[in-house]
């Protein structure tokens, strides 16, 4: 089974692809909208796209692109606990940043 999702191999998205569908071929796509169309077309059997993050919200564009391709559905809702560590010494840390 082909599943979609958005970004690299190791995203939060690969991982959720992993936890639901243990043992499928996940195939990476640049955006949203790529990932959209190549379910659209055939090319994968599902996707599994965020819908919501707990520090931003929605996930706009992917609720604007289920409104926009018609005969897409949600199917299933899987809740992914993301967790953040520094990785290696760095020394005293005095200010860490990150994008949201």
């Amino acid at each position: 089974m082909k599943i979609a999702y958005q970004g690299e191999p190791g995203a939060y998205s690969d991982e959720a692809v992993s936890a639901l569908f243990p043992g499928s071929d996940a195939v990476g796509y640049a955006t949203f909208r790529l990932t959209f169309e190549a379910l659209s077309i055939g090319a994968v059997d599902c996707a599994v796209l965020p819908v919501e993050n707990s520090s931003a919200g929605v996930v706009q564009e992917v609720s604007d692109l289920l409104w926009e391709l018609p005969g897409l559905r949600v199917v299933r809702e899987h809740i992914l606990p993301v967790q953040h560590s520094r990785l290696g010494w760095l020394g005293p840390v005095e200010r860490a940043l990150s994008h949201p």
